[in-house]
């Protein structure tokens, strides 16, 4: 729900989205963890964190897709470099999952299940922003909740620890 104050008058006013960015965020490796709850319902992709250079060409995101799935996605020069499915999360569900990033080496687990993998893929170049809650463009915003956003930069884990994190 809408958490900022927006003065106004006795006229109307807009809100906008409530939306974390942090900038200078540039690593060229990470490993994530993020819990949170799925949105009630989808009609549309609902990006829970992304990182990005200020453009859609190069980003790593975890979104919501509308077939209900969970998505790690790694976007290079405008071209996909991986699309790790994790699988189906029910509507209104908690979970937790770790993700792995580095140019040759993605990955990444959901609730403590099976690692998801793609071991080919350039990692996208200057990424400095970190949105938490919503992507690059507007119009797919997190609409549930956003718990634990952890980051190791420039430090890999195993996908045993991957595993582990989220179990």
């Amino acid at each position: 729900f809408a958490s900022t104050y927006v003065p106004a008058t006795t006229a109307s006013a807009t809100r906008n989205a409530d939306v974390l960015v942090r900038s200078d965020m540039g690593v060229t490796s990470l490993t994530k963890f993020v819990t949170g709850r799925t949105p009630p319902g989808v009609g549309s992709e609902q990006v829970r964190w992304s990182r990005d250079d200020g453009s859609a060409a190069n980003r790593i995101r975890v979104l919501y897709k509308s077939d209900g799935h969970l998505h790690v996605i790694v976007t290079a020069g405008g071209v996909d470099q991986a699309d790790l499915d994790l699988g189906a999360v029910a509507f209104d569900a908690d979970f937790r999952l770790a993700l792995r990033a580095a140019s040759n080496d993605f990955a990444a687990s959901l609730n403590g299940g099976a690692v998801v993998t793609d071991a080919s893929g350039t990692m996208p170049p200057g990424l400095t922003n970190d949105r938490i809650g919503s992507g690059f463009s507007a119009g797919n915003e997190w609409f549930s909740t956003c718990a634990i956003d952890a980051e190791w930069q420039n430090k890999l884990a195993t996908d045993a620890e991957l595993r582990a994190l989220t179990a």
